[in-house]
């Protein structure tokens, strides 16, 4: 498949998610602008670091950041 679909198909996958979380307010419109901005830069690989980023955002406590590491390695 061509590079450029390919990374046309990203972006649009991308986008969507942001639009989504924007909508049901998961992310204001300045978390939307700085995620967007680094999806157009090539910043996530996939759908899944982005969402792995935008929930590392909301976390400022470092300390339940590493507790939800902890059940996720529990879990999974």
């Amino acid at each position: 498949m061509p590079e450029k679909i390919m990374w046309m198909r990203r972006q649009r996958v991308l986008r969507r998610l942001l639009r989504k979380y924007r909508a049901s307010t998961k992310i204001d419109k300045t978390l939307y602008h700085d995620f967007y901005v680094g999806a157009k830069g090539n910043m996530y690989k996939n759908k899944r670091v982005l969402m792995d980023s935008i929930f590392k955002a909301g976390f400022d406590d470092e300390a339940i950041l590493y507790e939800f590491a902890n059940v996720l390695t529990r879990v999974g």
